[in-house]
């Protein structure tokens, strides 16, 4: 009896405490870097067309203008692009560092690339909300995308509260 309670607890000890990854930080990031691109390309190719923009600047700017601008954003699209992956290893790597310095601060030793992984894994967490969004203005068309849906994030907690900061804001501006 003593002998299997002591074998279980052997087993149990010299099991791994987590499972290994099955991805490795660097394949992640890449997946990360094409899933950000990818909806970069959907936003600026089918989300953000020439309606959509005369429709969202008509009344600031004039056709011509809109027009030009347009034009010059497509034309620099392309360096947003090959920009992507080095922005996102220095925003990645920025908050793991910022991390590393705390746990520095409380004596915790944890290597840089657990870091790492964990901010690309967050930033997948925001890439998700991203992709939505884009999908729910791609749902939309663009006859229905307006200033107003741009700023709209479906799910978001912050669609709930921005009615309550408006009337808040323009109380305050009267004391």
């Amino acid at each position: 009896m003593m002998e299997s309670t002591l074998s279980s607890q052997v087993a149990l000890s010299s099991s791994p405490a987590a499972p290994a990854p099955s991805l490795k930080t660097w394949q992640l990031f890449v997946l990360v870097t094409a899933a950000s691109l990818l909806l970069s390309w959907v936003m600026n190719e089918f989300v953000m067309t020439r309606e959509v923009y005369h429709t969202v600047m008509g009344e600031q700017l004039d056709a011509r203008r809109i027009d030009e601008y347009l034009d010059l954003s497509r034309r620099y699209a392309i360096w947003g692009y090959l920009a992507t992956p080095l922005v996102l290893l220095v925003r990645i790597g920025f908050v793991a560092l910022l991390l590393q310095t705390t746990l520095l601060v409380t004596l915790a030793e944890v290597r840089f690339m657990d870091l790492f992984r964990a901010g690309t894994t967050a930033f997948s967490a925001m890439l998700y909300g991203t992709a939505i969004h884009t999908g729910w203005l791609l749902w939309l068309g663009e006859a229905e995308i307006t200033k107003t849906t741009l700023s709209i994030r479906p799910g978001a907690l912050s669609n709930f509260m921005g009615s309550h900061r408006s009337r808040r804001s323009s109380c305050c501006s009267t004391w």
